[in-house]
């Protein structure tokens, strides 16, 4: 049987300062995902890292225990993965003061 996937774009452009959290992405039909945080612009942001984060429902977050280090030049992109995740999946983070980071977030998952 051929493996199902499909692609969310969970941020088109958005600009992340200080404490940042994509939008819950309900993902419950998949068995993996693969969460890419591509940078489209950056002002004094260096390695910083980000949490997956999965949730039952959408309301109630718990960290899954991965962390990766956030993109910081323009161009680059980083990378998780998550498998048994439950319902819904988020990346939550927290720039340092006066960093911004403007991005791009894609959730590739796999039926």
């Amino acid at each position: 049987m051929p493996t199902e996937t499909s692609t969310i774009i969970a941020v088109a452009d958005a600009v992340w300062t200080g404490p940042f959290a994509t939008p819950g992405q309900q993902v419950g039909g998949a068995m993996e995902a693969i969460v890419f945080v591509t940078a489209l612009d950056a002002n004094g942001q260096v390695a910083v890292p980000a949490r997956l984060q999965i949730s039952p429902d959408g309301q109630h977050w718990v960290d899954d225990g991965t962390s990766f280090v956030l993109p910081y030049r323009p161009g680059e992109v980083s990378f998780a993965r998550a498998r048994h995740f439950g319902a819904w999946l988020r990346i939550v983070g927290v720039l340092p003061e006066g960093a911004t980071l403007q991005v791009s977030v894609t959730i590739v998952c796999k039926a």
